[in-house]
């Protein structure tokens, strides 16, 4: 039987990951669905997370070798996947600090600051200290910032600063605290708000123009098979509480107009949450039935006697909204499903996916 961790001892990411398996929905009528209008095979590296660049025409992944090491950055035309750069200018060189942290998807840890550089946050894996390293994608430089001032300020609030969520350019910052969450500018290292919690029992996300923040609560912190939760919408940066109503699971990625989030419920399924109505469309299943392997998809050996099968699990590792709010695009990794010994035989790939939605 699954168990709900406790926020207080495992970053959002391990929830997130743990958490998984829930298969409760909510009951709405539908006024949109989702589909899955094309797929990309991104390769046998895993992505990490994702942002769009500042024009909007390209989604920059972060990707390591599925081991936590060995990062590099590839850039995709969102219009039809198309890359933009291949291992020769894929920027390893300057992201070599990583692999001494950790980067957790969940908290926007990739965007574009007002100044154009792309920013990576991620922690030390020591000391949990929140790190920024600042890439150049016109350049190829890189520099690292440790956040001393910033990090001693996240402290004042919480043990784990390593839980804090980004907003959309890495200005904003939600730092969850045991009984509270705390709204901060990041750049002139300042508490804006404050909101009440209970038991770390808070999941907050941005919209993508800074002017929104969410902040879902599970409605039952110690079921662990209920991910129902309420949503409260605040107004920033004056934090007035706007509306609040249940949403069939807390992980949830709002478009640029506000109207819409993508909603992860499970560790399987996307839906498409309206945050003007509280609609929340049928599921969709984003991973893929087990299937057997005839052979190993890097080397085209044969292993059709071998009795192998893929898992079919393709866990979610980013989502990033198309500019004109009709649809989405998300990552998936296959984490490096495979089998050792000599060369691997790698089962799986990566994807890059994009789903659009339509009325009934």
């Amino acid at each position: 039987m699954s168990q709900k961790p406790s926020l207080k001892s495992l970053s959002l990411i391990a929830v997130m990951m743990i958490l998984f398996g829930s298969t409760a929905l909510y009951s709405h009528a539908q006024d949109a669905n989702l589909s899955l209008t094309v797929e990309y095979d991104i390769g046998f590296d895993c992505p990490v997370s994702a942002t769009l660049a500042p024009d909007q025409t390209v989604i920059w992944v972060l990707m390591d070798s599925c081991s936590g090491r060995n990062f590099r950055l590839r850039g995709f035309q969102v219009a039809d996947g198309t890359p933009v750069n291949d291992e020769t200018n894929d920027f390893a060189d300057v992201l070599t600090p990583l692999k001494d942290g950790f980067v957790d998807w969940y908290v926007n840890p990739l965007a574009f600051t007002p100044d154009g550089d792309l920013s990576i946050r991620y922690y030390a894996m020591e000391t949990y200290d929140s790190l920024t390293l600042l890439v150049s994608l016109e350049n190829g430089e890189a520099t690292l910032k440790t956040n001393d001032s910033l990090n001693a300020l996240f402290r004042q609030f919480t043990e784990y600063p390593e839980t804090t969520v980004y907003n959309h350019d890495h200005t904003l910052g939600a730092v969850i605290g045991e009984t509270s969450l705390h709204l901060i500018d990041l750049q002139t290292e300042t508490e804006l708000m404050a909101i009440e919690v209970e038991d770390f029992n808070i999941f907050p996300s941005f919209s993508a123009d800074g002017t929104r923040l969410y902040a879902a609560k599970l409605d039952d912190f110690d079921d662990v098979e209920n991910y129902a939760s309420t949503l409260d919408v605040y107004s920033l940066p004056d934090g007035e509480l706007l509306t609040s109503f249940p949403v069939p699971s807390p992980f949830l990625y709002p478009n640029p107009d506000g109207q819409y989030a993508a909603l992860q419920v499970g560790d399987t399924e996307l839906s498409l949450l309206n945050l003007e109505t509280g609609i929340s469309s049928p599921a969709v299943r984003f991973s893929e039935d087990p299937k057997p392997l005839t052979e190993c998809l890097n080397t085209g050996n044969d292993i059709s006697d071998l009795n192998y099968q893929s898992s079919g699990n393709l866990p979610l590792a980013g989502v990033a909204w198309l500019p004109d709010n009709s649809g989405f695009m998300t990552l998936h990794s296959y984490q490096g499903e495979g089998a050792g010994g000599g060369t691997p035989c790698l089962f799986n790939y990566s994807r890059l996916r994009l789903y659009q939605f339509a009325g009934e």
